[in-house]
């Protein structure tokens, strides 16, 4: 069986959803190990949770809005609050790729400690960039790194619809 050949049908026919634990439970026991009424799938070292349904594992993100919506996510899943076995209906989210990357944390060689500021080596002072749609904007360049973090926050604020979970490293 592909992915795309399980109906929101044939997957509530298997699980039973909790929306407010977001957890998965078999309706009947899929193996001789596994009994029915026990929790489905197992933690990724990624993070997400996953269930194998006849030979196909699939993210339980995806199969929790199949199970409400009825239909495949058209696109990426993303949890709000950014905890990733966390799939109650209320912490989801249909996004974008380039949205899920607003997710990515700050990087661990990040010298200012947040996301679109840098140090510019030329001027002496912290810059503030932003890319919107594959073109990047400098916002400008500040002696406080908190200035130019400002900055970065405002312009995404203008700019991104889409506002992501500030995470750190």
């Amino acid at each position: 069986m592909s992915k795309k050949e399980l109906t929101a049908e044939m997957a509530r026919r298997l699980l039973n959803y909790d929306p407010v634990s977001g957890d998965l439970r078999w309706v009947l026991s899929p193996r001789r190990n596994v009994q029915a009424g026990s929790l489905a799938g197992s933690k990724h070292p990624s993070g997400y949770v996953f269930i194998k349904i006849h030979c196909v594992s699939y993210p339980v993100h995806r199969l929790v809005w199949l199970m409400t919506f009825g239909v495949w996510p058209s696109d990426q899943i993303d949890h709000r609050n950014g905890i990733r076995d966390d799939n109650r209906i209320a912490n989801l989210r249909e996004c974008t790729s380039g949205q899920n990357n607003q997710n990515t944390a700050v990087y661990r060689s990040n010298r200012s400690g947040h996301t679109g500021v840098s140090w510019h080596k030329a001027t002496g002072k912290w810059r503030a960039r932003i890319d919107r749609q594959g073109v990047q904007y400098v916002l400008g360049h500040f002696d406080d790194v908190e200035l130019a973090k400002q900055a970065y926050l405002s312009a995404k604020a203008a700019l991104h619809s889409f506002q992501p979970v500030p995470r750190h490293v």
